[in-house]
C-alpha cells in the first residue's frame, strides 16, 4: 500500500510539472501596434533628420518614420506571427486597400542600407535591424514578393531586408510565420509606396505581433523526456504493484 501511494504521488507531481511546462510553452510576448500609411519602411533605425528620396520628392524622420515594435522579445531562430486589419490609401490611387496592399505592384529601390524590394502598393511591410544605423553596412539583396512569394507559410529575412506581411496569411487563411534573422535586435513595421513618398498618404493598419516565449519551448519537451523516463519507471515497477 505504501509503494502504491508513493507511486500515485510521484505520478500526480510529474503530470503537474508536465501541465505546467507544457502551459508555459503556449506563453507568448506580444505587441498590438498602429501603422499609418506614412510609415516609410527605408528610415527604420535613422536618427531624426534622414530622408527616404522618391523622384523629386523625400520623407523624413521622425515624421515618416516607421513603427517600431516594442515590448516584445527579438531573438534569434524565433518564429514571429502577425494578424493586420485596417485599410491605406495613397496618392498614386486613392482608393483604400488593405494589409496585403493593391493587386499592382512594382520595385523600389534600396536606401539608408535598407533592401529595395519588388511590392504590392500600400502593403504591409517588416524590416529586422540589429543595433545599428542601417546605413553603416551595404544593403543586402533586394526581396520579391510581386506578383509571387507573398502567400509563404515561413520565411527566413535577413537582416535589413523588407519583407511582405500583408494580413499575416496567406490565401488559404494559414497562419503565415516569419524566423527572426540572427543579429536581429529590433522590428520595424511600414508601408509600401512604391510609386510616390509615403507623407501623403492615408489610413492606417492595426498589427497584431506575437512570438513564443524564448525558452518555453524547451521546458514542454523536458516535461515530455521527464513523461517518458517516469513511465519507464512505472513499468519496472509494475511488479510491485499487483
Amino acid at each position: 500500500m505504501k509503494v502504491r501511494f508513493i507511486f500515485i504521488a510521484h505520478s500526480v507531481f510529474v503530470c503537474l510539472i508536465i501541465l505546467g511546462a507544457m502551459g508555459l510553452a503556449f506563453s507568448v510576448s506580444a505587441a498590438t501596434v498602429v501603422v499609418p500609411g506614412t510609415a516609410n519602411p527605408w528610415l527604420a533605425g535613422m536618427p531624426d533628420g534622414s530622408m527616404a528620396f522618391r523622384l523629386s520628392q523625400f520623407d523624413s524622420a521622425p515624421s515618416q518614420s516607421p513603427i517600431q515594435v516594442l515590448d516584445i522579445n527579438i531573438v534569434a531562430g524565433s518564429l514571429f506571427s502577425f494578424r493586420a486589419s485596417g485599410s491605406v490609401s495613397t496618392t498614386f490611387n486613392p482608393s483604400f486597400f488593405g494589409p496585403d496592399g493593391s493587386s499592382f505592384g512594382g520595385h523600389r529601390n534600396t536606401e539608408n542600407g535598407i533592401s529595395g524590394t519588388t511590392n504590392n502598393v500600400a502593403a504591409l511591410v517588416g524590416i529586422f535591424l540589429g543595433p545599428d544605423r542601417p546605413d553603416l553596412s551595404l544593403a543586402p539583396p533586394d526581396t520579391i514578393f510581386f506578383p509571387v512569394h507573398q502567400d509563404y507559410t515561413l520565411l527566413s529575412p535577413g537582416l535589413r531586408q523588407v519583407f511582405f506581411i500583408g494580413d499575416g496569411l496567406t490565401s488559404m487563411g494559414v497562419q503565415q510565420q516569419v524566423m527572426v534573422p540572427d543579429g536581429a535586435t529590433r522590428l520595424f513595421l511600414g508601408v509600401t509606396d512604391i510609386f510616390s513618398v509615403n507623407g501623403d498618404n492615408a489610413g492606417n493598419f492595426e498589427v497584431f505581433v506575437a512570438v513564443p516565449e524564448p525558452g518555453t519551448l524547451r521546458l514542454a519537451l523536458l516535461a515530455v523526456v521527464l513523461l517518458a523516463g517516469w513511465n519507464g519507471l512505472r513499468g519496472s515497477r509494475g511488479s510491485l504493484l499487483r
